[in-house]
This record gives C-alpha cells, structure tokens and sequence, in this order.
C-alpha cells in the first residue's frame, strides 16, 4: 500500500506537468494569434495611410491645377484687353491671348484627367469647359475685330465681356450654376447661387 500510495502524488506531479504545459501551449497559441492580428491590423492601418497621402496628393494636384488655369485664363484676357487697347498695333499681344487661351485649354483637359473617377468634380469640369468654350467664343469675337481695325466695336465687345466675367463665368465652377441667358439677343452666361 506503501507504494500505491506513493504513486499517487507522483501522478499529480505528472497532471500538473501536463496542464502546464497545454497552459504553455495555448498561452503561446494566443500569443501568436495576437502577433498575428497586430501584423494584420498595422497592414491595414499602412494600406489606409498610403490610399490618405494618395487622395491628399490628387487634392494637391486639383487644387494647383485649378488655381494654375485661372491665373493663365486671367493672363489671356489680359493681353487680350491690351491687344484691344493698342489697336492692332502690337500683332505679337493678340498671338500672346491666343497662346495663354490655348493653353488654358490643355490645363483644362488635364483637369478633366485628374477628375475623371470623381463624379461631382468632373461633373464641375464639365461645367466649367462648357464657361471656358462660350468665353471663347466672346473673345474670339473681340480679337477678331481688333484684328480687322474695328476697335470700336472692339472695345465695345470686350467691355461687355468684362462685365460679363465679374458676374458670371468665373464663379460656375465652385457654386451651383445653370446657363441662362440675359438680356435679349445677348449670349447665355452663368447664373449661380451658392449652394
């Protein structure tokens, strides 16, 4: 009996061992699982960072874009009011709002790249080449007279697109517009709200 009753605590001793080491085995199993979901979470937490910096970056890209096409718009009717002003007299003023229009236009393709998957800012593009076609259309006119000697007519069209310009065209891209026209026998300019 003496032995059988030594057995017995040596079997306990074996239990524990045991147990112990399945509490091992399982605590490194979740140690584990836990590594894992950290490594998994931090991947996902990177992958949102990089798709943050990408949208930060096209914002950027939007933002100089848009801001690039005004100021070259602005130059093009700049030189044109100057090529207006001198009368025909400075031939290389009308070749400059022409080459600065122009260019407003490959700025303005570009736009339409950068906001192609957008749906409400290439729906404001869209709106804004619709502006950017009938503006020139207004100061084709405007060139075209001053480059047949008509300055007063000129001077009267650009004059009328000026005041145009401060009203309409510059603001459609920003705000809720919708093309309207104005008085009788003038052509459709914008007419916003903000909104």
């Amino acid at each position: 009996m003496r032995d059988g009753a030594e057995m017995a605590p040596g079997g306990d001793s074996e239990r524990n061992a045991a147990w112990r080491t399945v509490t091992l085995v399982v605590m490194g199993l979740l140690g584990a699982a836990v590594l894992v979901a950290l490594i998994v979470t931090l991947g996902e937490a990177n992958r949102q960072r990089d798709r943050a910096l990408a949208a930060q970056a096209h914002s950027y890209d939007v933002m100089i874009l848009a801001r690039t096409l005004s100021g070259t718009i602005a130059r093009s009717e700049a030189s044109l009011g100057r090529y207006v002003i001198s009368g025909k007299a400075e031939q290389e003023l009308g070749q400059l709002y022409y080459d600065q229009w122009r260019l407003a236009g490959t700025q303005l393709n570009k736009l339409e790249g950068l906001t192609r998957e957008t749906g409400e800012q290439s729906a404001r593009v869209a709106r804004l080449r619709e502006a950017y076609q009938q503006r020139g259309e207004e100061l084709s006119l405007t060139a075209l007279s001053t480059t047949y000697g008509k300055n007063a007519q000129a001077l009267a069209r650009y004059y009328k697109a000026r005041q145009a310009s401060a009203r309409c065209w510059t603001r459609a891209p920003p705000m809720r517009c919708a093309p309207s026209t104005g008085r009788a026998g003038s052509r459709a300019c914008w007419r916003c709200s903000a909104g």
